[in-house]
């Protein structure tokens, strides 16, 4: 069996929806370097406070912000 991740797409979405990482932190009161590292997909953990603002702050359901990945 292969090993899996989860790979964080806010990267993408915020490109999508053109909504800055500024403004994304002003939405949520999330610090900015929380914030960037979901969107370079180097977190370890993931807060689930955190994924609810950012769902609520991006208009998203979290099947849009994560997906499950083979880890290479």
């Amino acid at each position: 069996m292969s090993s899996m991740k989860l790979q964080c797409n806010l990267k993408q979405i915020l490109e999508s929806k053109k909504i800055s990482l500024y403004r994304l932190q002003k939405d949520t009161g999330v610090s900015i370097n929380n914030l960037r590292a979901y969107r370079e997909n180097s977190n370890k953990q993931f807060n689930r406070e955190v994924i609810i603002k950012i769902c609520v702050a991006v208009s998203c359901d979290i099947s849009d912000l994560f997906t499950l990945v083979e880890d290479n």
